[in-house]
């Protein structure tokens, strides 16, 4: 390639190029005169094949051969003449016999042929290293476009960057963020019933349609999926916890359409925290983006302990941090209309029990779903009359 190229690579082509442009030598001949002559010229065409060839792909061998075999048959064509004519066929072209001019013109054809081989070779020569140059630098920016994409894949772009700069630790700590888990449900029965294949199939177009709801949503980082899990978090400083929320209707909506091998409807659990954690790359074989802290483990614990949730019967299991931020960003309706491209009414409510979390004891939880049904006309007559 052309970044590969030092002096002892280029010196071929600058001394052909140099022969190139010393090549009006070659029309001096051996009177003085300044005409061509095939002797003066034959050294030129040999220098200038052997050095082209040896720095390009060209056929040396086939090439010099066919110049010494051109050059070979020309002399002897002329020798003949000029033996035939004792000597005076070459001396002036002022003779006007045909034979003469014939020869005299034969013998300038063999110059300038001896002379533009090595022109030639060197265009053609210059023509395929352009094209190949223009191949080089196409695949560069493609490879370049390739790696940015590879690394905004891999992390955020300032961390991306760091970890190729060198550094030996990239990390960073985030004050506040909201962590958000969504596990499928179902993952380990279908994969012992229908096997490892149409397992992935399936959870392969569920993290396709979450992947493609986090795009829509924009402030959402993806940290990884795993297995029948995806991990997200938002850094918003006002509204982070409604757009994960408003993230996790998009999804629910996004997987009703997907059905599971076994002809279920796919559902989720998703739970949600928010406090401090760090984010960083680690390793350097496959090096690997994650969050670390407290947070996330108290995110996975919402999810796990979460209801199995559906666009038709949303649940999503919130921690009293997250329900405090929701709060704290000036969100105080109870109840939420039209909150991810819902079609119901969701409410953001106590959960009716404590539930039991693990390393952290009896926790109160909250959950966005459905407002439980007003009571009957007729329930509520009975309970008045009682």
């Amino acid at each position: 390639s052309y970044a590969s190229w030092g002096w002892a690579s280029r010196w071929p082509q600058t001394a052909t190029s140099l022969l190139l442009y010393l090549s009006t030598v070659a029309l001096e001949g051996p009177a003085g005169g300044w005409h061509l002559t095939r002797w003066t010229a034959l050294p030129w065409g040999f220098l200038g094949v052997m050095l082209q060839a040896s720095s390009s792909n060209l056929a040396s061998r086939s090439w010099l051969l066919w110049l010494l075999g051109y050059f070979g048959l020309a002399e002897g064509m002329i020798g003949w003449v000029h033996f035939q004519t004792n000597g005076q066929a070459l001396e002036s072209p002022s003779d006007v016999d045909w034979w003469r001019e014939v020869l005299m013109g034969w013998n300038l054809v063999v110059s300038l042929s001896l002379c533009l081989v090595p022109l030639g070779l060197s265009s053609r020569g210059v023509l395929e290293l352009y094209r190949r140059g223009r191949k080089l630098l196409w695949a560069t920016k493609r490879h370049a476009r390739m790696e940015d994409k590879l690394l905004d894949a891999l992390a955020p772009s300032a961390l991306s960057r760091r970890f190729v700069d060198g550094d030996k630790l990239v990390v960073t700590g985030i004050e506040e963020g909201t962590v958000m888990f969504a596990y499928v449900v179902g993952y380990e029965e279908v994969d012992l019933c229908h096997g490892a294949g149409e397992t992935i199939a399936w959870v392969n177009k569920v993290f396709k349609q979450l992947d493609m709801c986090i795009d829509k949503t924009g402030s959402v980082t993806k940290v990884e999926t795993f297995n029948n899990f995806l991990l997200v978090f938002c850094v918003d400083p006002l509204l982070q916890v409604q757009v994960c929320l408003e993230l996790a209707i998009r999804m629910l909506n996004a997987v009703e359409r997907i059905v599971r091998p076994d002809g279920k409807p796919t559902v989720l659990k998703i739970g949600m925290n928010s406090g401090p954690f760090t984010a960083g790359i680690i390793g350097l074989q496959s090096p690997k983006y994650s969050i670390f802290g407290d947070t996330i483990n108290t995110a996975s614990r919402m999810a796990s302990t979460s209801l199995p949730s559906s666009s038709a019967n949303p649940f999503i299991h919130i921690s009293p941090l997250s329900q405090a931020l929701y709060h704290k960003g000036g969100n105080s309706a109870e109840v939420i209309q039209g909150l991810g491209g819902s079609r119901k009414e969701l409410s953001l409510s106590r959960r009716d029990e404590p539930i039991q979390v693990k390393g952290k004891g009896l926790m109160q939880t909250f959950c966005l779903s459905p407002p439980p049904p007003e009571p009957s006309v007729w329930y509520r007559t009975s309970a008045q009359l009682t």
